[in-house]
């Protein structure tokens, strides 16, 4: 997905990552909320009016996905770091999500991933 720049740079600002040979730091955001996106939205059914609270219902998609990318190394990164900046970047992340649900819900309906989402 394309996602808005704000998002993408918030993150940016957010993450210390030392991304693997031949990936960068942008692929590894991109993998972050594409694949945190694809969880949102099995949880939610595909079903934006229950987006919002996928995202943030513990245990959340965005937390699976840098617990467990890391260890599969789906995130293409040796490794990375939050930084002071993380609550902005979740807080912009949720406010898109949010906004864009049926966006969102169209884009990955077809690319849904299911993932342990208890606590």
């Amino acid at each position: 997905m394309n996602w808005p720049a704000e998002v993408v740079t918030a993150f940016s600002d957010a993450l210390d990552i030392d991304p693997v040979p031949d990936s960068t730091k942008d692929d590894v955001i991109q993998y972050l909320l594409d694949e945190t996106a694809r969880r949102a939205v099995w949880r939610a059914k595909a079903d934006a009016s229950k987006l919002e609270v996928a995202y943030k219902t513990p245990y959340t998609p965005l937390g699976s996905v840098s617990v467990e990318g890391m260890v599969s190394k789906g995130l293409k990164a040796n490794s990375m770091t939050i930084k002071p900046a993380w609550n902005e970047a979740v807080d912009r992340l949720y406010a898109f999500a949010s906004a864009n649900s049926q966006l969102i819900c169209d884009h990955f309906k077809d690319q849904q991933v299911a993932y342990c989402d208890e606590a």
